[in-house]
């Protein structure tokens, strides 16, 4: 077995280290990450922002590590790399290079972080093919990176846990992390209310056509056997469908239908809650949109609801926290970026938005997820996915917890009737939600380890009231 100290094969040091070359600190929350995410799976890794992960430092300065000790440079290439101001990082990539001419082995692994184009990487980096894409996801990227690691059979230590116990006791003080003391955490889980609520299963003589458009009626209904299932009574439905021939009609409480199905149609649990679903899903489409909301799709015929601005109105919006405490938060604001033709700064409005989905287990409720739309002016939608996805890492990336919770707090209680429940339109009544989500007790708590200062980001964020009187020209 390997031992921390210089070995040599044939005269030759064999090569163990991961040499993980970044940017700091625009990088340095993405090195730390797969720095620890590397030696947790046995690898001895090395970046200056965490330095040395498993392993004794057997050398005199960086340019040793690289030169001599370095198995793979993992170059982490982004727009903060590749910078020529960043002298350090080019430093250790040209150092890597000479590496590579003089042993004749592959060992800088470039990985792309962000937008950069792959142009901009310098030259024998740039191919697509070799280039490990952390820009589309960092666990995919992380997979790409160990099968590079493993098929170069680069050295793994036998027990990497006591190594990362051992880095993380001398990196951070008892006093931070887990300790004693309950804590209250906040979910996205926003639990439905007893209402009674009933169902009905209404039968036509002719069967409605596969190609029926649901989303087009006043009300939530889904096709079942020879008729549908819907909150709406009898009269609503005959409206709507009389050219089916009204047969007959059967009723249901939610919560049956929820927990038993409906034996007496022959439906099981599942295709019930699958018909609720799509139900809750209607109902909370009709809710938003009447409140003023836009929707936005997303992947598989999701959609997400946003607020679009309107001249001379403000966008800081009250709520009330799970402690009853009134606050504020903005749900449109602008980032300025870059520098247009005639030599200003740009201007992209972000929109929060919220998507809603159903569960039924452990209790029925709505999960209410964040998302993040970018618009043009205030209306006009960047009309592109990539172009929402570089727009949503540059302007999002220092929102923390905190942020994105408030305002899924803030819009909810923007749907809600005065902050109390979130009223769903189900047919002839009325489905509730609270207006506030479901809280988790923990018997233990953890104590934030304080964050690194990092410089000034290259944009500037704002929130909308801000910028009220702003006309849609670029800001000086």
């Amino acid at each position: 077995m390997l031992s921390d100290k210089e070995i040599s094969r044939n005269g030759e040091t064999i090569r163990k280290l991961v040499f993980v070359s970044h940017a700091t600190p625009e990088d340095n929350d993405f090195a730390r990450w797969l720095a620890v995410k590397l030696a947790a799976a046995g690898y001895v890794v090395w970046a200056d922002v965490e330095q040395l992960i498993g392993g004794e430092k057997f050398w005199k300065d960086i340019e040793e590590a690289i030169s001599r000790h370095a198995a793979k440079v993992l170059f982490c290439g982004s727009k903060a790399s590749l910078d020529p101001r960043k002298t350090g990082v080019l430093r250790e990539l040209s150092l890597a290079q000479k590496a590579e001419a003089t042993t004749g082995l592959d060992i800088l692994v470039p990985l792309k972080l962000d937008d950069t184009p792959f142009s901009s990487f310098p030259s024998g980096l740039s191919s697509e093919v070799n280039i490990i894409r952390f820009d589309t996801g960092w666990a995919g990227g992380l997979s790409a990176v160990i099968r590079v690691l493993e098929r170069a059979q680069i050295y793994r230590e036998p027990n990497p846990q006591e190594r990362v116990t051992e880095w993380w006791t001398h990196r951070f003080s008892a006093s931070e992390g887990v300790s004693e003391g309950s804590q209250t955490h906040i979910s996205n889980i926003f639990p439905l209310t007893d209402a009674p609520i009933k169902l009905w299963f209404h039968r036509f003589r002719r069967t409605v056509p596969t190609k029926f458009d649901y989303q087009c009626i006043p009300f939530p209904a889904r096709p079942y056997a020879d008729g549908i299932i819907t909150p709406a009574n009898i009269e609503d439905t005959r409206r709507i469908f009389a050219a089916y021939g009204y047969v007959d009609s059967n009723e249901i409480t939610l919560s049956t239908f929820l927990n038993e199905g409906w034996p007496d149609i022959c439906m099981s649990i599942d295709d019930a809650r699958k018909r609720a679903y799509w139900m809750m899903r209607f109902a909370f489409h009709r809710l938003a949109v009447n409140q003023g909301f836009s929707a936005y799709p997303l992947a598989g015929k999701n959609e997400c609801f946003w607020l679009r601005k309107k001249d001379g109105q403000k966008y800081e919006f009250p709520f009330a926290d799970w402690n009853g405490t009134v606050r504020r938060r903005s749900l449109i604001g602008y980032s300025s970026y870059g520098i247009s033709v005639n030599g200003l700064r740009k201007r992209r409005f972000w929109h929060f938005a919220v998507q809603a989905r159903p569960i039924f287990s452990p209790i029925p409720a709505l999960i209410i997820k964040p998302h993040v739309v970018f618009t043009e002016d205030g209306n006009t939608l960047l009309d592109s996915d990539a172009k929402q996805h570089a727009a949503r890492r540059a302007s999002c990336k220092s929102w923390w917890n905190d942020a994105w919770r408030d305002r899924i707090l803030c819009l909810i209680s923007c749907l809600s009737d005065n902050g109390r429940t979130i009223p769903l339109p189900f047919g002839n009544s009325i489905l509730r939600c609270s207006a506030l989500p479901i809280t988790l007790d923990s018997v233990r708590s953890y104590k934030e380890i304080e964050r690194q200062p990092t410089e000034k980001l290259p944009y500037e964020i704002r929130p909308m009231e801000e910028d009220a009187d702003y006309t849609g020209e670029a800001d000086e």
